[in-house]
Parts: C-alpha cells; sequence; structure tokens
C-alpha cells in the first residue's frame, strides 16, 4: 500500500509484500518506498525457490548522490557509491520488475509535502486580489470625480447655446458615449478571454492522457453549440431589423403602393418556400438513390429484376398523382381568380363576362364531343377493317384446303 505521511520527516511511503506457490515452488516478492527530508530510499527482493534470488536497495546520501547496494543469486554483493539520479532512473526503467519506482520518481515525486507553499500561494492570490480591488475603487472615485467636473461644464456650456448647435451637440455627445460603452465592452471581453485561457492552459499542464481528450471533446462540443447559437441570434436579429424596415415602409406607403409592396412580398415568401421544398426533396432523392444504389449491389439476379420491376411500377404512379394534383392546383387557381374579378367587376360588365364565359364553355364541350365521335368512328373502322382481313384470311385457308 503506498501513503503520503504527514510527519516531519517522511512525506511518503509505499510498501507493498506478497508470495505465493507455483508448481511447488515458493515465490516472493517485496517492494517499499520512502521519501521525505532526509532522502529517497527503495528497497526490492524477489524469490524464487531456493535457486533463483534478487536484491536491490537504494538510499538518497546526498541531493542527486545514491548509494546502490545489489545482489543476484549466489554472488557477492555489489556497493555503488555516488551514483548520479539519472543513472537510477535508467537501471529502474530497464527492469520491469522496478516500474513501481520509476513511475514514483517521474511521475508523483513532488506531488507530496507542498501544503505549506500551496497556503502561502493562496494566501498571495486573495492578497493580490485585495491590492487588485483597492485599485479599481481608487480610480472608480477619480473617474467619478472627473464626470461631475465635466458634466457641470457642459450643462453651463448648453445653458449658453441655443436652438441648432444644441441639437448638433447633443448627437455628438450620444456617439462618444456609444463609442466609449463599445470599446469598454470590447476591453471587459478581451480580458475575460486572456483569463480563461491562462487557466485552461494550468489545466491542460496538470492534466494527463485521457482526462485530457475528454476535456479537449468537451470543449469542441461547447465550441460547436456556441457557433450555433450566435448563428441563431443573428438570424433572428436580421429577422426582427427587416420586419421593422419593412412596418415603417408601410406605415410611410399609401394605397397602391402598399397593395404592390404586399403582393411582391407574398411572392418573395412563396419562391422561398418553393426553394427550400424542392431542396429538401433533392436531398431525400439523393439519399433514397444513395440507399437504393447499395441494396442493388447486394442483390443478385431475380431478385433485382423484380426490385427494377416495382420501382418502375412506383415512379409511374407518383408521376400520375403529381399530374393530377398539378392539374387540380392550377384549376383552384384559375376559379379563385375567376371569383375574384368578378367580385371586382360591376352591373353591364359582369352580365358580359357571364355571357363570354358560357359561349367558351358550349365551344369546349362541343369539341369535346366532336373528339369523342371521332375517336369512336376510328375504333368502329380499324374494327371493320380487321374483321374483313380475318374473313378474307378464313376463306383463303378453306380455298387451300378444298384444293388440296
Amino acid at each position: 500500500m503506498s501513503q503520503p505521511e504527514n510527519s516531519s520527516t517522511v512525506v511518503y511511503r509505499h510498501e507493498n509484500n506478497f508470495s505465493f506457490k507455483k508448481k511447488g515452488v515458493k515465490h516472493t516478492l517485496k517492494e517499499n518506498i520512502i521519501d521525505g527530508s532526509k532522502g529517497l530510499s527503495f528497497r526490492f527482493l524477489k524469490k524464487e525457490g531456493e535457486k533463483k534470488f534478487y536484491r536491490l536497495s537504494v538510499r538518497e546520501e546526498e541531493k542527486g548522490k545514491y548509494t546502490v547496494t545489489e545482489k543476484k543469486d549466489d554472488k557477492d554483493e555489489t556497493i555503488k557509491e555516488g551514483v548520479s539520479e539519472a543513472d537510477v532512473k535508467k537501471m529502474v526503467k530497464a527492469n520491469k520488475d522496478l516500474k513501481f519506482v520509476h513511475d514514483y520518481m517521474t511521475k508523483e515525486r513532488g506531488s507530496y509535502g507542498k501544503l505549506k507553499g500551496g497556503a502561502r500561494k493562496r494566501k498571495s492570490k486573495r492578497s493580490s486580489k485585495r491590492k487588485s480591488k483597492r485599485k479599481s475603487r481608487r480610480s472608480s472615485k477619480r473617474k467619478s470625480k472627473r464626470k461631475s467636473r465635466r458634466s457641470s461644464k457642459r450643462k453651463s456650456k448648453r445653458k449658453s447655446m441655443k436652438g441648432g448647435a444644441r441639437k448638433r451637440k447633443s448627437k455628438r455627445s450620444s456617439k462618444r458615449k456609444s463609442k466609449r460603452k463599445s470599446k469598454r465592452a470590447s476591453r471587459r471581453k478581451s480580458k475575460r478571454k486572456s483569463k480563461r485561457a491562462s487557466r485552461r492552459k494550468s489545466k491542460r499542464k496538470s492534466m494527463k492522457g485521457g482526462a485530457r481528450k475528454r476535456k479537449s471533446k468537451r470543449k469542441s462540443k461547447r465550441a460547436s453549440r456556441r457557433k450555433s447559437k450566435r448563428k441563431s441570434r443573428r438570424s433572428s436579429k436580421r429577422k426582427s431589423k427587416r420586419k421593422s424596415r419593412r412596418s415603417r415602409k408601410r406605415k410611410s406607403m399609401k394605397g397602391g403602393a402598399r397593395k404592390r409592396k404586399s403582393k411582391r412580398s407574398s411572392k418573395r415568401k412563396s419562391k422561398r418556400a418553393s426553394r427550400r421544398k424542392s431542396k429538401r426533396k433533392s436531398k431525400r432523392a439523393s439519399r433514397r438513390k444513395s440507399k437504393r444504389k447499395s441494396k442493388r449491389k447486394s442483390m443478385k439476379g431475380g431478385a433485382r429484376k423484380r426490385k427494377s420491376k416495382r420501382s418502375s411500377k412506383r415512379k409511374s404512379k407518383r408521376k400520375s398523382k403529381r399530374a393530377s394534383r398539378r392539374k387540380s392546383k392550377r384549376k383552384s387557381k384559375r376559379a379563385s381568380k375567376r371569383k375574384s374579378k368578378r367580385k371586382s367587376m360591376k352591373g353591364g360588365a359582369r352580365k358580359r363576362k357571364s355571357k363570354r364565359s358560357s359561349k367558351r364553355k358550349s365551344k369546349r364541350k362541343s369539341k369535346r364531343k366532336s373528339k369523342r365521335a371521332s375517336k369512336r368512328k376510328s375504333k368502329r373502322a380499324s374494327k371493320r377493317k380487321s374483321k374483313r382481313k380475318s374473313k378474307r384470311a378464313s376463306k383463303r385457308k378453306s380455298k387451300r384446303r378444298s384444293r388440296k
């Protein structure tokens, strides 16, 4: 078990001992790390029965200087003094059994036993915040004094000014105020962004591996959401601005001009709606085509032929439905136009219009009747010809048989 300690000397302690039997042979492993103000020391022991034996103990005598004692099997114990920290890390990295030491030296060492330093940092942060608050208060007081002086001067000037000069002065002052507000807002935004960026960088440095990846994924998602929100806000603002402009124009317009404007706007809306519909239809059609192609590639032989027959039948049905819908729409449009015209017409003009429409209807009926009659005649004539041909052919066959 590894645990940090709050005592004055030891900061970190790690102990892990276990033993087991494998094929009748006893295996023992012992791990130990102690780190504190006196330095780092670690031990490792590995024993397999009575034949294999390995023991290593390292102790930090001075800062960055270690003594290493090593014993392997029946050989004599070797002692090395004044070994550097880099050499110790290389030795630990080369041996897989000493991974626990390598992880501590490279990743964890230095993160324990720094409570006092952290408290000091927090205290320094608080003091810096207080100082910044005092400075901001002083600056705000000075600004308020300057503003009061300027406002008093402006009031005295305005009293002395007359008519158009006063109006021009007020316009200039309003423009300056708006510019100042926009500049302040931009400065605040830039400051906030810089602060956030510095915080994120410090967090990223402290983060490791998968946590950093998850953080980047969340960030990308938030950025995409913000972009979509901004786009929607901009579009809504544009729409509101357009509506306000149109409403102003309509109020200023009179009579026929207003009617013509409303007609144009309705036409534009209908065009936009039709474009959107056509885009959606084209997208759906492209998706369906891609799906059908993938299905056809997977299908074989007769199944593909049956599929093509069904698709051709569906297409023909859709075409007929579309044609019928278009016809019905055209008829409804014509009828609505005629009704609107009749309502606008008065007296004799309406009667003349009704007479013309009745004449046209009668002409159309007569044309349809004549077409139907001509079709019936052509059908009867074709039937008679086919009957005559069949009779002649039967007579010839009977004559040939009688001759034989």
